[in-house]
């Protein structure tokens, strides 16, 4: 079994002779003690007003989002703060007096959340309520992050954002509840739903879709789930759309949906994956998700309408085709 990014079972292995079965899980996010502040690099400071600080610095929109950003931000791992130690919060804000917090760190593993339940609402809905509070205290805004999950995919046109919740899993359910403390802590803040995300093309979804490509001449692919892939470099324009508004008094706050276009189901998007890594070769199979149950459900549908984001920000949806082709050529040539 393959464990990757927060993306469901997807794919199943088919050889040339003989079919083998395989599987899409995300793997958990390590959560390490923050560091004391009497512990913290000199050089590591950042004491300027416009500073920006971004907790789960080491996944995809924060890898993106602080590599963006350069000086202006300090990006902080899982190693580096757990975000469920409410000293190690105020210890961090106090050291780097940041003039905004975005929080990308969650506990992404969706079927582990279905047995280490604490776990997951520690990380996903009890930090983001004690962030919210130390950022309201701080008088700081704070950008969070979550996610499509938080719907029971019963719908068969995108969702907007006063849509009603209904999620599946625990990771749904947490994720739910740490937006609701988010927006209603009273700090300056703005939600981001997204979904589907990718950065690299040797992890996550499209990683194993082109290993196995690579092995295989045939996979069946399941067919019955829609989404919206959505280009990590994506998110994280957009969240610096967001701070800049924010930092300067003008931003729009609230919940805001965010995603790539057009709409595709698995399918589609794994054959775009192998095609744009010279693998169209390789033959796709329809098959059906309730053929391969898992620990957590999964929404068939969760589209994301994204109308309001566009207009409050002057943001453009990403084609995650052009994204997703960009990706690979680049790591190819």
């Amino acid at each position: 079994m393959l464990r990757g990014s927060n993306e469901n079972p997807a794919i199943v292995a088919k050889p040339i002779r003989k079919s083998a079965q395989f599987d899409l899980l995300p793997h958990p996010s390590g959560l390490i003690q923050c560091p004391s502040e009497s512990g913290l690099k000199g050089a590591d400071r950042v004491t300027t007003a416009s500073s920006w600080l971004i907790t789960g610095a080491n996944g995809q929109i924060g890898r993106r989002l602080t590599a963006r950003l350069g000086d202006q931000a300090q990006g902080l791992s899982h190693a580096q703060l757990d975000i469920t130690d409410p000293a190690a919060l105020r210890d961090v804000v106090r050291h780097y007096r940041p003039a905004l917090l975005v929080n990308c760190a969650a506990f992404t593993h969706v079927d582990g959340a279905e047995s280490d339940t604490a776990a997951a609402h520690a990380v996903n809905a009890q930090a983001p309520a004690r962030l919210a509070e130390t950022c309201r205290m701080a008088g700081i805004p704070l950008i969070h992050l979550s996610t499509d999950y938080v719907f029971d995919g019963q719908a068969r046109s995108p969702y907007d954002e006063d849509a009603a919740t209904a999620p599946l899993s625990v990771y749904g359910e947490s994720k739910l509840q740490g937006e609701q403390a988010v927006l209603a802590s009273g700090a300056v803040s703005a939600v981001l739903r997204t979904a589907w995300v990718f950065d690299r093309p040797d992890e996550g979804f499209v990683g194993a879709v082109l290993r196995r490509g690579r092995q295989q001449d045939s996979l069946n692919m399941v067919a019955d789930q829609w989404g919206c892939p959505t280009p990590a470099a994506a998110v994280a324009e957009a969240i610096h759309r967001i701070g800049e508004r924010l930092l300067a008094g003008r931003g729009e706050t609230g919940l805001f949906h965010y995603a790539g276009a057009p709409v595709a189901n698995r399918l589609d998007w794994a054959r775009a994956i192998l095609d744009a890594g010279g693998l169209d070769h390789v033959a796709l199979q329809p098959v059906s998700s309730d053929a391969f149950p898992t620990p957590a459900r999964r929404p068939v549908y969760s589209a994301l309408d994204c109308r309001r984001i566009l207009g409050a920000f002057g943001l453009r949806q990403p084609d995650w085709r052009a994204a997703l082709q960009h990706s690979i050529t680049e790591t190819l040539s």
